[in-house]
């Protein structure tokens, strides 16, 4: 988190690829948003189609509120994270003119 959040996306890259962790929605939401900030969207994409077999309720569950759960203190690395996010293509239910499509 800290590699992403200093925009070392290389280095954080790096360590997400040294983790053994297939079924950990995380990692794979992670590998997803540092792709995207790399521009890599081919592999950006494939990691949120994992994400969402790991987590099948990602769309509906996941939101800027549940970010700020975990880095309630940090709205820089919850923007950053949310740019990550969308930059991904992940999508949402409770975003603003989106309905699930």
């Amino acid at each position: 988190m800290n590699e992403y959040h200093q925009r070392r996306y290389a280095e954080a890259l790096a360590v997400l690829q040294k983790c053994n962790k297939p079924d950990y929605w995380v990692m794979h939401y992670m590998t997803a948003v540092t792709q995207a900030q790399l521009g890599n969207r081919a592999a950006a994409q494939a990691e949120v189609e994992r994400t969402l077999q790991v987590w099948p309720k990602f769309s509906e569950r996941f939101s800027r509120a549940h970010l700020w759960k975990w880095f309630f203190n940090q709205p820089g690395l919850v923007d950053h994270l949310m740019e990550g996010t969308k930059l991904a293509g992940f999508r949402f239910l409770d975003e603003p003119g989106d309905r699930g499509n």
